[in-house]
């Protein structure tokens, strides 16, 4: 079970792309580059080659071009990504977080400025500069394993460079997440080595990946799981305050258990129902006669909501419709609910291209 979480710094929690820029703007105004005539193109071009050779970035360039100089890293160019505050403060309050990076000395203070140094362990935050070891020496992870006073097995290594953050870290026994962006995005792991154990885009998806690692199970709920099920409705709406179980299972076993055109998935902890939605596929006969999923019952268990569980649920159910050749996927969300309507366009529905209009039916 995962305890101590790291992340490496520069493309996992900070866009250094502005870094970059500027550096080389600045190495090509020293005297040596303007002889040879090196444009900033250039030189990032050359230090992209560098990350998927698994050579070190700038260093690369300079003993290319034999230069006398290397200009210095404009570390208050970088910018957090904007889910990074987010991710961290939930991550927080479940484990322990630490950093392993190739930075200059004074790393604690940088994230100080940065406004995050709060959500680490400051006897875990170790970079090169203070410790005199680079990535990938397996020095520096020993040393986080050893400060840890963890089994490797109870760690976790994030970073955006396969050759530096995933390979040496697992290698000791760490599990390691790879996250693809940067200018390392387009590394090729060349062996079994060099493969993360889970690839992510953006710090955001990770939540779910730990919660999936635990007990929680993600997975199509049956009759088994209804009371829990009915329970966690109540949060959906005091509505449901008073089901009847008997009609409910009733309801269940003969119109829908054996309904293959409807599925509800859910999280479960321990046996209880605490995130689920449900997909009914509808026969239609426009776009190729292909057929709708409508994707409806949108809950997390208030003690369970923020940590991707709703994002995993409705990736099942529409991976459903995937299944059942639907052109498209719709649910519905209560106007009030802003930021629902958020997290939902964050994972790609969209709100500007139709509107919902609702009639409700009395008895």
């Amino acid at each position: 079970m995962i305890k101590v979480i790291f992340f490496d710094v520069g493309y996992t929690l900070v866009n250094e792309d502005q870094v970059w820029e500027q550096r080389c703007k600045e190495q090509c105004m020293e005297a040596d580059a303007q002889k040879l005539g090196l444009s900033p193109s250039q030189i990032m071009a050359d230090i992209l080659e560098a990350t998927l050779s698994f050579k070190p970035q700038f260093r690369s360039v300079i003993e290319k071009y034999h230069l006398s100089k290397m200009v210095p890293y404009r570390s208050e160019l970088e910018t957090l990504y904007p889910e990074v505050k987010e991710v961290l403060n939930e991550l927080a309050s479940k484990y322990k977080l630490g950093i392993i990076a190739n930075q200059k000395a004074g790393l604690k203070e940088r994230l100080a400025e940065l406004g995050i140094a709060e959500f680490f362990e400051p006897e875990l935050i170790i970079s090169s500069g203070d410790l005199g070891v680079l990535k990938p020496d397996s020095k520096i992870f020993e040393e986080a394993i050893k400060r840890s006073a963890l089994s490797s097995c109870e760690l976790m290594m994030i970073g955006d460079r396969i050759d530096n953050d995933v390979r040496p870290a697992k290698l000791l026994g760490m599990k390691t997440i790879w996250i693809k962006r940067g200018l390392a995005a387009g590394q090729v792991a060349p062996s079994k080595e060099y493969q993360a154990d889970f690839t992510v885009e953006s710090l955001d998806e990770i939540p779910s990946i730990l919660y999936m690692e635990t007990k929680m199970e993600i997975r199509e709920l049956n009759a088994n799981d209804l009371e829990s099920l009915l329970e966690l409705y109540v949060q959906l709406s005091d509505v449901n305050k008073n089901y009847s179980y008997e009609k409910s299972l009733d309801i269940w076993k003969n119109e829908i258990e054996n309904n293959k055109y409807i599925k509800y998935f859910g999280a479960v902890d321990s046996g209880k129902v605490v995130a689920t939605c449900y997909c009914t596929i509808i026969p239609n006969l426009t776009n190729g006669a292909r057929p709708i999923g409508f994707i409806e019952n949108v809950v997390t268990h208030e003690d369970y909501r923020r940590q991707g569980l709703a994002k995993t649920i409705i990736d099942a159910a529409t991976e459903f419709a995937k299944a059942n050749n639907c052109y498209k996927v719709f649910l519905e969300s209560g106007i009030a609910r802003t930021e629902a309507h958020k997290f939902y366009e964050k994972i790609g529905f969209e709100t500007g291209s139709k509107k919902s209009f609702l009639k409700w039916l009395k008895n």
